[in-house]
């Protein structure tokens, strides 16, 4: 729709599609699990919409206003949301991790003291700050935090070219190339944690 890169503002409007059903295909192709997940009134229908292709031939202006206001503004606004998320997540689980682990060494020092009392949950205390621990470990809420943060402030950065563009359409398509380039290597890095 922005006419950047591999849709090119040069191409031949057939070229254009044809080029972006080889790149679903290709992506279908490598995710064939995908089948299962989309709905079958998305797979009726035309890809490549009479919204897509409107967009396409609006003017520059109008394409860096939906660009900025439907793609990058949000997404800019969730990657900063998942790390202020992350941040804060990662903040109380390890709080928790560090009280559970606080109250077994009172329970522990509590036995020491009045060794009759039978009941010291210790172990109790011991095996739930472990499993906060292991779930600290398996979300990794500090290197989401820093990698959504990062992506957030490339594509904050980008954006501020946007206002530069003018009637350049070579430098929107650099901007563009440049903003998705971010979100795609966070999706692969995403892609790879999950895996």
């Amino acid at each position: 729709m922005m006419r950047a890169a591999p849709y090119s503002d040069g191409l031949p409007p057939a070229d254009v599609k044809a080029k972006f059903r080889q790149t679903l295909e290709r992506i279908l192709s490598e995710h064939k699990d995908l089948g299962a997940v989309l709905a079958s009134a998305l797979a009726a229908a035309d890809q490549l919409t009479q919204k897509m292709q409107q967009v396409r031939e609006s003017p520059l202006h109008e394409r860096v206003q939906i660009y900025r206001r439907d793609r990058a503004d949000d997404q800019c606004r969730w990657y900063a949301k998942k790390a202020e998320g992350n941040k804060r997540a990662g903040f109380w689980w390890f709080f928790a991790f560090v009280s559970l682990q606080a109250v077994a060494i009172g329970c522990a020092l509590g036995r020491i003291a009045y060794p009759d009392y039978k009941y010291w949950p210790i172990q109790l205390f011991v095996v739930a700050a472990a499993i906060i621990f292991g779930w600290i470990q398996v979300k990794r809420f500090r290197e989401l935090s820093a990698a959504y943060g990062v992506t957030a402030h490339e594509i904050s950065i980008a954006m501020g070219e946007l206002d530069d563009v003018a009637d350049d359409e070579a430098n929107f398509a650099r901007i563009v190339s440049e903003i998705e380039r971010a979100f795609s290597r966070e999706h692969t890095q995403w892609v790879a944690r999950n895996d």
